[in-house]
């Protein structure tokens, strides 16, 4: 049984496709296939269920998977500790990120991350939708909000802290509120479902129902939404601090904060060795996470 093997089998059954599998090990569909075919063999058993729409593990796939990633951990942590290997990130990294964020964050640093590190490769899957990491792949994935699956390891990177803005058109035509309490009556840009807002002074901790005609999953429509006169939207302070800086967007009931249990995480599947890229590549986001006062 070769080691390559395993990697390759762990790699087909987290992302539930042999030819996706092989792409992430730098292999075509047929040699994936064929490498496969040669694991089943030695171990005498079938791993997949495999018909013409999709692949599943059979009962003796799930067993040699749970010893399988121990073992590749095992792995991994040897080649880790000696040589090039210990000191120089390589391989393969499959990350996932929120699309502002990407867009906000990442294209300088990554650019010179694969410059100091010319061994490894990034997939860089952009999407706003919550993920389920084990089944897509995913090595680390960056994401802001609550952690919800206890299963998920998880590093707090830095604070989210957000503010709620409106364009000078909005607060113009229909006025700026005084209270929390007048959010009800003015048109609010809905973001992710979120339409009770909770605001906090020294003397106040109010939540508000809010509504409007926009809701979106997207953080940028929810941003542009704003600066374009729509409504008045809660966004992250990051987001919004160059529109707020130049007068493009108005803080709205800026004697009231936000308060945050919201937060970045980098999230790394269980059962999964951490390796030494995805640790680097945290590390660059971690630097490049600052907080933003306004």
């Amino acid at each position: 049984m070769k080691m390559d093997d395993v990697i390759l089998f762990e790699r087909i059954s987290a992302l539930r496709s042999v030819s996706a599998g092989g792409r992430a090990c730098g292999l075509t569909a047929t040699v994936s296939s064929d490498r496969l075919k040669r694991l089943e063999a030695n171990l005498g058993c079938t791993l997949f269920n495999r018909t013409t729409r999709s692949i599943s593990l059979t009962g003796e796939g799930e067993r040699f998977l749970r010893h399988a990633r121990e073992l590749l951990e095992a792995y991994e942590t040897a080649r880790h500790s000696v040589g090039k290997n210990s000191t120089t990130p390589t391989g393969y990294l499959h990350v996932a990120v929120p699309a502002l964020f990407a867009r906000k964050f990442l294209p300088g640093p990554i650019q010179s991350y694969l410059s100091e590190y010319p061994d490894v490769r990034i997939k860089l899957m952009v999407s706003d939708e919550v993920q389920n990491y084990t089944m897509d792949g995913v090595d680390v994935a960056i994401r802001i909000g609550k952690l919800t699956d206890s299963s998920l390891i998880a590093s707090k990177l830095g604070e989210n802290r957000r503010v709620l803005c409106a364009a000078p058109s909005y607060v113009q035509h229909r006025g700026i509120p005084k209270h929390p309490k007048d959010l009800e009556d003015h048109e609010c840009i809905i973001f992710m479902d979120e339409d009770t807002w909770r605001l906090r002074n020294a003397n106040d901790d109010i939540q508000v129902r809010v509504s409007g005609r926009l809701e979106t999953n997207s953080a940028d429509m929810a941003t542009q939404a704003a600066l374009s006169g729509q409504g008045i939207a809660l966004r992250s302070l990051w987001d919004v601090f160059e529109d707020l800086e130049a007068g493009n967007l108005i803080r709205v009931l800026s004697e009231y904060d936000v308060p945050n249990d919201l937060a970045f995480y980098a999230i790394y599947p269980p059962g999964r060795f951490i390796s030494l890229a995805a640790k680097t590549f945290v590390e660059m986001v971690r630097k490049n996470v600052k907080p933003i006062r306004h």
